[in-house]
């Protein structure tokens, strides 16, 4: 094994790569290319050109139009009977179908781009959910 200067973090429990000819610091322990430079009052990220922005919001778009689009197509092409005791379900299943993949949409964004409120909610989590399993 390769001697490296690495850092641990205990908040977020990831391994850093430190380069201080170029004043970076890189996510090792990780698949995503997470890196930041030093800018001598602030971190600024790295973006990485590699394409994957492109394709999550490829998949963000049609993971989000095409299910509800398949309900509210459904319920405008065969409407249900007026005065029906279930004529608004079409609208309120396309609604929430809709919201329930905009959940998942937004999970996959933060979980790409490492967005702080996001990961300090998941370390707050993780720590909550440690010190029940310690209480109990």
């Amino acid at each position: 094994m390769v001697l490296m200067d690495a850092f641990a973090c205990s908040f977020c429990r990831h391994i850093f790569e430190a380069n201080l000819d170029q004043q970076t610091l890189h996510v090792v322990d990780s698949s995503q290319p997470l890196g930041w430079r030093w800018l001598g009052h602030r971190w600024q990220p790295l973006h990485q050109q590699d394409g994957v922005a492109m394709i999550l919001g490829l998949v963000g778009a049609l993971l989000l139009v095409l299910p509800a689009g398949l309900i509210a197509g459904s319920a405008y092409v065969f409407p249900p009977l007026e005065g029906s005791p279930g004529a608004s379900v079409p609208v309120v299943w396309a609604t929430v179908t809709l919201a329930a993949h905009g959940v998942l949409v937004l999970w996959l964004v933060a979980e790409r781009y490492q967005l702080p409120l996001y990961v300090t909610t998941r370390v707050w989590l993780r720590r909550w959910q440690e010190r029940l399993l310690d209480s109990a």
